[in-house]
């Protein structure tokens, strides 16, 4: 229905400071993604259908640093790190493996054992939980 479920701090500063966002964001929900709009779907039970809209490509020091913070509650290996803060960026596997300099499907291994590792059921699970504003550093089980 296009409502804004949920910002965090620097998106509520962005969606202030740009009128054309919020058009821009239900848009892309609606499945015509503008310029550095990446959408995800979110899988989660009790969802709604809504979808997280991540501005690619946007702060990324931010998403490695974030990463790093978190990566020792949750036991990631450097190439897990490195693959999160990627996915966090919204980058897709093909992106990833290219930037990594490895195979798609290595990526796709990566991709599974991480979120096994964080009990995610999805990219955008794992996205939300990384951005959350409470930041759990431990990750919590799957639909809890």
């Amino acid at each position: 229905d296009g409502r804004i479920e949920h910002a965090n701090a620097a998106a509520r500063a962005r969606l202030c400071a740009d009128p054309a966002l919020p058009p821009a964001l239900a848009a892309a929900v609606a499945g015509r993604p503008g310029p550095g709009l990446r959408v995800h779907p979110l899988s989660a039970r009790r969802t709604g259908g809504a979808a997280l809209v991540v501005l690619a490509g946007d702060s990324p020091g931010r998403a490695e640093a974030r990463v790093r913070d978190l990566a020792p509650a949750w036991s990631l290996t450097p190439r897990q790190q490195q693959v999160a803060a990627l996915i966090a960026r919204g980058r897709t596997n093909k992106e990833i493996a290219a930037a990594l300099g490895c195979t798609e499907r290595g990526i796709e291994y990566h991709v599974t054992n991480l979120l096994d590792r964080i009990r995610c059921r999805s990219r955008s699970e794992l996205i939300a939980r990384l951005w959350s504003a409470a930041g759990s550093s431990e990750p919590e089980a799957a639909g809890e």
